[in-house]
């Protein structure tokens, strides 16, 4: 996949799941009398007052290993408890709850440490247990979408997108929780989804199609001339000049691409769209069922519903900025991104209704921690993408075409470079609150200082359009030193995200904060040498 590609794809929202709150407590209580299990407990969030802090590589190696000799523990306990030879009845049914547990919670901490190919290895060994009857629905649909966000790290589109459609399959069929008191998943929060009205059902159909349709987004072959051009690549001006390319072949080579390009990023977003609109349709219901009959339940299920609907919405406003910038480099006019910024609008006005439903009565629910971080989070990282949507698309550059707007050096129109401005103040704004409240709760969970970059960076080059360039350069060093932990080797123009054990959202962040900090040096009197250094 193209760097180009990935800087686009930072822009969605994760949907991720906690796979630890498929352990019921009976069971956790069981295994955690290993001591392996203990201390792999103490590395992992279970419930909302622990922390998830980052751990050395020698000590998740420790614990990894430690969890391995636990499953490996109740593997021979269901051999035995079997004879050898099937059988065994309750015993054996109650070491292979014990064996999936450690299993999942196995593959959970290898997620939390970044270590996304044993994170598959072992979520590929709890496939095997469905094929023994031995995964419930839930825990099949939590596993799919683990995976799919593992294929998606170590670059392995095509097996991320087979999983996805499976999850496609998978997701109307009714399960034992929607039977029960509640629908239980994740979407980097705990769901809790009432039963009856087909909440639960919408809800899985709206995440495996988020996963699809962004699974297929990525891997539409997308490469943004923005970016090019902050390279200063000479496949920039090939893409931008092909139209004078002499040789016929070629050009008709690009236009068939871009047509594929311009054709497969529009499926890619309906797929989204319909998420949004399912999404969408079960939480205004619900909205209208909890203000006629309120109560707990009916709140937390409205704002389950609303926290996976904005989700799409801001994963729909992506596809249709990719759509947009596309059909400009087949059409070779500029693409209105307005769909953009209408989706992610209308992602923040549902984010905000959620916000006045939590401060109705749900202060109180022991879950309502996580939903606040997963909201503040999608809302810094929505102002983030509409300030770069701003700043980055043509549409928002002033031209002799485009009547008496008043622009500023940079070329961009002074009231679209406010309105950029007041976007990525915003999200910066969010991130600090956010990361304040975290450090004050002493809650500072591994990566949540680090989606403070991108905010800084969008910052940043609304400074740098402005002709700020010291503030500008600042605002990005601050950015670079943020994270500055991460591998050197993963921030190279060649490098995969399957060579990093870090999380390949923040290392497109920061490839992104290297390449605009190079850009702002190009321009400066006297800094060619720092922007070959970073560019």
């Amino acid at each position: 996949m193209t760097k180009q590609r990935h800087s686009m794809i930072s822009t969605a929202t994760s949907i991720r799941p906690s796979l630890i709150s498929l352990i019921s407590p009976d069971t956790l209580s069981n295994i955690r009398t290993l001591p392996e299990v203990a201390l792999a407990l103490n590395e992992c969030v279970v419930d909302d007052d622990k922390t998830n802090t980052s751990s050395s590589n020698k000590n998740s190696t420790a614990v990894c290993d430690g969890l391995k000799r636990a499953a490996e523990v109740f593997q021979q306990l269901i051999k035995s408890a079997s004879g050898g030879g099937g059988g065994g009845g309750d015993n054996t049914n109650h070491y292979t709850k014990e064996f999936k547990a450690v299993r999942i919670l196995q593959a959970q901490l290898y997620m939390d440490f970044h270590q996304y190919h044993d994170a598959l290895e072992v979520l590929n060994s709890l496939m095997k247990l469905d094929n023994d009857g031995r995964l419930t629905r839930q825990e099949l649909f939590d596993v799919y979408m683990a995976m799919v966000q593992m294929y998606f790290y170590v670059g392995s589109i095509q097996d991320g997108t087979r999983v996805a459609k499976e999850m496609c399959d998978l997701a109307p069929q009714p399960s034992q929780h929607d039977k029960d008191d509640g629908y239980s998943t994740d979407v980097d929060v705990d769901v809790d989804v009432g039963a009856g009205n087909g909440n639960g059902v919408a809800l899985r159909q709206g995440i495996a199609l988020n996963a699809l349709g962004l699974s297929n987004l990525v891997a539409v072959q997308f490469k943004d001339i923005q970016l090019e051009k902050l390279r200063g690549s000479g496949e920039a001006k090939d893409v931008a000049n092909d139209d004078t390319n002499t040789n016929a072949n070629t050009t008709a080579n690009t236009r068939d691409h871009r047509h594929n390009m311009m054709r497969h990023a529009q499926e890619a977003t309906d797929i989204l769209k319909m998420a949004s609109k399912m999404l969408e349709t079960k939480y205004q219901e619900e909205k209208q069922r909890n203000y006629h009959h309120y109560s707990d339940n009916s709140m937390s299920t409205s704002s389950s519903l609303g926290l996976a609907c904005a989700a799409s919405y801001s994963n729909q406003g992506v596809g249709e900025l990719i759509t947009a910038l596309a059909k400009s480099q087949c059409v070779g006019i500029t693409v209105p991104i307005d769909s953009a910024m209408n989706a992610w609008r209308r992602a923040l006005n549902i984010l905000e209704e959620i916000q006045d439903l939590q401060q109705q009565g749900e202060t109180g629910h022991g879950k309502n921690k996580k939903r606040v971080r997963f909201l503040h989070k999608t809302q810094a990282r929505v102002y983030c993408n509409m300030a770069w949507g701003i700043l980055f698309s043509s549409e928002y550059m002033a031209s002799e075409q485009r009547g008496n707007s008043k622009s500023v050096g940079s070329g961009i129109k002074e009231e679209s470079l406010k309105l950029a401005s007041e976007y990525a103040g915003n999200a910066l704004k969010i991130f600090n609150q956010h990361q304040q409240q975290q450090q004050q709760q002493q809650q500072q969970r591994d990566g949540d200082s680090k989606d403070i970059g991108r905010a800084l960076n969008m910052v940043a080059s609304c400074y740098a359009r402005a002709g700020s360039a010291v503030t500008a350069e600042g605002l990005l060093k601050s950015a670079m030193d943020i994270l500055d932990n991460l591998d050197k080797s993963s921030l190279s123009s060649s490098s995969s995200t399957s060579s990093s054990n870090h999380n390949p959202l923040h290392v497109m962040d920061a490839r992104s904060t290297l390449l605009y900090y190079s850009k702002l040096c190009s321009n400066w009197e006297k800094r060619q040498a720092d922007a070959t250094k970073y560019g």
